[in-house]
């Protein structure tokens, strides 16, 4: 299933909550290339005045090391079970939604998807959508001139149907791919 996106021959699906994921699937298969996608450790351009560190010893500039659970709680002084509480006017959120529309304006820059789906405990805060759109707009400053991305951007960048069940639906589609595969003896 490509929830709700049957249309689209390719979508990229993020998920940002301890780490971050992603993965592509084109004309409905899974992208496989050497290895698995290693999205989460790209580096993003930085935001202007973050002067942040970065949790990862390895790649402290990684996507991961700047937004996912441990980093937000972290730029906000809190501790990762408190993230909840957090108010929707802390200025993490706007730090987040930028490395995210980065993220976003990279992934269209290079895969070009019909679709970019955000999902992960991170999605869970409201406004964070609406912010990583605009973002990614003032990102791709026009360079991007098709109506899915200059006039659907709401279509284009969107939250995953599946909400918290996201991983396991996609588990189950894959196995699912896999047992269709070995049955036709691929």
């Amino acid at each position: 299933t490509h929830g709700g996106h049957e249309d689209a021959s390719s979508i990229v699906y993020v998920t940002v909550g301890t780490g971050v994921g992603i993965g592509a699937i084109a004309n409905g298969l899974p992208v496989h290339g050497l290895m698995h996608m290693e999205g989460g450790h790209y580096n993003p351009r930085r935001m202007a005045g973050d002067d942040y560190p970065g949790w990862s010893d390895v790649h402290p500039d990684s996507l991961e090391s700047m937004i996912s659970s441990r980093a937000i709680a972290e730029r906000a002084n809190v501790n990762i079970s408190e993230l909840t509480d957090l108010a929707d006017d802390n200025p993490v959120w706007e730090t987040i939604a930028y490395y995210m529309a980065e993220m976003c304006a990279t992934i269209t820059y290079l895969i070009s998807p019909h679709v970019i789906v955000l999902g992960g405990g991170v999605m869970n805060r409201e406004i964070l959508l609406p912010m990583i759109r605009e973002k990614t707009t003032e990102i791709l400053n026009g360079y991007v001139n098709v109506p899915r991305v200059t006039e659907e951007m709401d279509q284009y960048i969107c939250r995953s149907v599946f909400s918290s069940n996201s991983g396991i639906v996609g588990a189950l589609s894959l196995g699912s791919l896999a047992l269709e595969e070995a049955r036709n003896g691929n």
